[in-house]
């Protein structure tokens, strides 16, 4: 799966991880599977001044970051009408917001380098939405189309985006 897609996106070396869940206690660093180290951060992937640290912390502690891959999420299921405009808004937050910080948390640095990766992860729902799902598939339709625009954007500078 996962462990595939970045072997195949990175070549056979393996990279330092960096991960910033949300609601875990963070600031540490492990030893990882293959000594690889891993770096787990606390913060809100919504805000961009966390997403920026994040980035520089990972560029002090291995060099510049070659791969960033956008996988937070979360939704709010339920009517449309009866899901909290709050609740919808955290969504919209989470899964496109925090897509677009992570994006330019990165971006400065691949193009001034001329390479990088960016793997956004979306759903099928943003495509095929169902009910009782309207703030999630919104989520996803946005972070779908604005990967397209990013990827067309990057296409020349040595900046593939997925």
């Amino acid at each position: 799966g996962l462990e595939r897609a970045r072997t195949d996106l990175l070549g056979s070396e393996a990279a330092p991880e960096a991960a910033a869940p949300r609601g875990r206690d963070g600031g540490r660093e492990e030893e990882g599977p293959g000594e690889e180290r891993v770096l787990c951060l606390a913060g809100d992937v919504a805000d961009p001044a966390t997403l920026r640290e994040a980035v520089r912390l990972c560029e002090e502690a291995w060099g510049p970051v070659a791969l960033l891959v956008n996988n937070a999420g979360v939704g709010a299921d339920g009517e449309f009408e009866d899901v909290p405009v709050e609740a919808f808004d955290r969504v919209m937050e989470v899964n496109f917001r925090g897509l677009v910080l992570g994006c330019r948390a990165v971006w400065p640095g691949f193009r001034a380098r001329g390479r990088g990766k960016i793997v956004n992860v979306s759903s099928l729902a943003g495509l095929i939405p169902g009910g009782l799902m309207t703030s999630y598939a919104a989520s996803k339709w946005a972070a779908s189309g604005f990967s397209l625009g990013l990827r067309a954007e990057g296409a020349g500078r040595g900046i593939e985006v997925n």
